[in-house]
């Protein structure tokens, strides 16, 4: 199995079902067969709805650490930003909130139908969606690694960028032993898990910032994810630092720019 981002033969199997593969030359993670992209529709049963608000919660903690970075590295000095995979809203409600004109887009119709601005619009995005207008800061807010090509979505985006502009992208760190732990956490609708390497080798890019984050708060997520669980964690980590700066980390924070 040649590897999805490099096309190196140097791969192996990741974990014991065949589906997930390493790449030894750029330290990828990759499905072998990516699931076909759809927009999932929504439920309104009472459990759902339940479930929905906690879930709401959960993104409330997710979405005040990405601002809570941005202010630090780069003290928010945006005009304009496009969020790509937004769930219910809560990053860029919080962007409006600081007077940056922002507007996300999301595929899951279940985080659409319930959204907590309209801000959002609903559509799947990758190397062929166009925009209409360029913008200071594009984010890949947790969903960069559903993409089947995430190497030419960056590509592509770097055209909507206005001078100096920079993407922020929040993934999944390969390097975190808690993953060769429990790989099982990554299974799903996720297909590639790019590498720092992959974001060093990226042509036309520099890194402004690559940090790593122990995401306690994420990782207990997607080991299990019911309504109990959800109202745990939410509860937990609102009386506590929910992302803590680690080097093995779960979870990684980039800063790109567009380089000469």
């Amino acid at each position: 199995m040649n590897c999805k981002v490099c096309d190196s033969k140097r791969t192996n199997i990741w974990f014991d079902d065949k589906d997930y593969f390493t790449c030894l030359e750029c330290d990828c993670i990759f499905r072998s067969n990516l699931p076909e992209n759809t927009i999932h529709t929504s439920r309104s049963t009472l459990k759902q709805k339940l479930g929905i608000t906690i879930s709401k919660r959960f993104w409330d903690v997710v979405a005040n650490q990405y601002l809570k970075y941005l202010k630090t590295k780069t003290g928010l000095k945006f005009k304009t930003v496009f969020d790509i995979g937004s769930a219910y809203g809560h990053f860029v409600k919080k962007l409006e909130e600081n007077g940056i004109d922002s507007i996300g887009i999301e595929k899951d119709q279940r985080y659409y139908a319930k959204r907590i601005t309209d801000k959002i619009r609903l559509g799947y995005f990758d190397e062929t969606v166009n925009l209409d207008k360029k913008y200071d800061l594009i984010a890949f807010t947790n969903m960069i690694y559903y993409l089947d090509n995430p190497i030419s979505t960056l590509n592509h985006v770097k055209k909507f960028l206005n001078k100096d502009g920079l993407i922020f992208i929040a993934t999944y760190s390969v390097i975190s032993p808690l993953f060769k732990k429990y790989p099982k956490i990554i299974e799903g609708d996720v297909n590639i898990m790019l590498s720092r390497k992959n974001f060093e080798d990226l042509i036309g890019f520099k890194i402004i910032d690559f940090t790593n984050f122990r995401a306690d708060i994420f990782l207990e997520r997607r080991k299990k994810s019911t309504m109990f669980s959800e109202l745990k964690n939410y509860i937990k980590f609102y009386f506590k630092q929910s992302f803590t700066e680690s080097k093995q980390g779960q979870q990684s924070f980039i800063l790109l720019q567009v380089s000469d």
